[in-house]
């Protein structure tokens, strides 16, 4: 599942409601939950470009941006569906932008 993009229930920070987002799924840890970076459609943000080109499976919608800067922990239990999978070149290409985000 590493390198899939699901959608997800994404809970605000108080946990008054969620919306369903797009993830970038990276690590399964032994909690069971995901490490992943959100995608969003805002073009502005900052983040690694991507489209369908990108993915080895699946769809996206739209063009997006995989926010690196925010990596965050969601349960398993929280994912609702895969929608496809990047290819490892634009995934390793994530992982470089984040480690050389947080060096």
């Amino acid at each position: 599942m590493v390198a899939e993009i699901h959608l997800a229930k994404i809970y605000f920070t108080d946990a008054s409601n969620f919306k369903v987002r797009p993830v970038l799924l990276l690590k399964l840890n032994s909690f069971n939950d995901w490490l992943y970076m959100p995608l969003t459609s805002n073009l502005n943000i900052n983040g690694v470009i991507i489209n369908e080109a990108n993915l080895q499976e699946g769809y996206l919608p739209k063009i997006s941006v995989i926010v690196y800067q925010k990596l965050s922990v969601i349960s398993s239990g929280l994912l609702i569906k895969k929608i496809g999978t990047l290819e490892n070149e634009s995934f390793q290409n994530v992982i470089s932008e984040f480690i050389r985000f947080i060096q």
